[in-house]
């Protein structure tokens, strides 16, 4: 082996390096998870943030405006809740390819299923 690979962790205690690879894992794990949902929910506020011209728009309009732009915003939350969804399952499906070749097909299908249900909910109504 050229490059040996080092590990730095600090931690009080006598402790067994099994443990503490235990540990590591843990809160890699659990920083992960965090940072994939904090993603989502940005994702989700900025696809929502698009429509905010449009609804504050119609609030412009009188004696109906209020109503209009509640009504859009409810639209707008739904389309942003669903496109960020189907936009972060694209990405983490692409990832996960290569390393967990099942997760990534299954999400890689999930974007394939929610592509076609958008494009197919509409025709169903004419």
């Amino acid at each position: 082996m050229i490059v040996q690979e080092t590990i730095d962790v600090v931690e009080q205690g006598i402790r067994n390096e099994n443990d503490v690879f235990k540990d590591m894992i843990l809160k890699n794990t659990s920083q992960t998870s965090l940072f994939r949902m904090v993603s989502w929910l940005l994702s989700c506020g900025g696809h929502f943030l698009l429509f905010m011209p449009i609804i504050n728009m119609l609030a412009w309009i009188p004696l109906v405006g209020y109503f209009l732009a509640t009504m859009f915003s409810v639209a707008a939350l739904l389309i942003a809740l669903i496109w960020s969804t189907i936009m972060h399952f694209l990405v983490l499906g692409l990832a996960w390819v290569y390393y967990r070749p099942i997760f990534g097909v299954t999400m890689l299908t999930l974007v394939v299923v929610g592509c076609g249900v958008l494009l197919f909910s509409d025709l169903e109504s004419k």
